[in-house]
């Protein structure tokens, strides 16, 4: 459970964290910035041939997670086998 921003970023759940002076009078500049942010998020989105949760999943914080997922198709595929 990630309780402020820089958790939740290491826990993967972000892409990136913007540097803006002032969020509630953001300046043109910030604008831009978080645009810009944007725009390159979507394109990385098209660029994707598959979308999965490799980016969330890769992070360290989600070791357990990891071997959760590993454990659970293991199993799976054992009851298929049988």
């Amino acid at each position: 459970m990630a309780y402020d921003i820089k958790n939740f970023a290491a826990l993967g759940l972000l892409s990136a964290t913007l540097n803006v002076a002032d969020p509630d009078q953001p300046q043109p500049a910030d604008l831009d910035l978080v645009g810009q942010a944007l725009q390159d998020m979507l394109a990385s989105m098209d660029a994707e041939a598959e979308h999965d949760l490799s980016t969330r999943l890769g992070s360290p914080l989600r070791q357990a997670s990891q071997r959760v997922r590993e454990l659970l198709r293991l199993q799976w595929s054992q009851t298929v086998t049988e």
